[in-house]
């Protein structure tokens, strides 16, 4: 079994003259796993996307999740964040996933940015690049 993540972003910012007043960031996140060799989907699946600012969350999207009897192989999170205050600064979209394999399988050395919970489970948390939005311009 293998899970592909990705995730997307888009930060407007907005100007009277050369003073910002206010961001939008649109940002979703997807989980997408593979059936194992028997046909197994995982037990379960959870994806969040995030919005960081200067470092700090400011904003998580919906929870994405997937469990039980339903085919659990993909997952999506999704949402926006207005900001109309000190709005300037680095922004950087993440998600975090959390993946649970069927039993009799385990996870094996954990890629970058993972973290295994336990055997079965793993929590990843992945970064886009980085936009600065400037708070004057000029």
């Amino acid at each position: 079994m293998t899970c592909n993540g990705n995730i997307n972003g888009h930060v407007s910012a907005s100007y009277t003259g050369t003073t910002l007043t206010s961001t939008t960031s649109n940002y979703d996140a997807t989980m997408v796993c593979t059936r194992g060799l028997h046909g197994e989907p995982m037990t379960s699946l959870q994806e969040t996307a995030l919005v960081y600012l200067n470092g700090s969350v400011v904003r998580t999207g919906v929870l994405g999740q997937c469990a039980g009897s339903q085919p659990c192989l993909s997952v999506e999170s999704k949402g926006n964040y207005v900001c109309s205050s000190t709005c300037g600064g680095d922004y950087r979209m993440a998600h975090r996933a959390v993946m649970v394999l069927p039993p009799n399988h385990e996870w094996g050395t954990p890629p970058a940015g993972c973290t295994k919970i336990d055997t079965r489970k793993l929590q990843c948390l992945w970064f886009s690049g980085t936009v600065h939005v400037q708070p004057v311009l000029g």
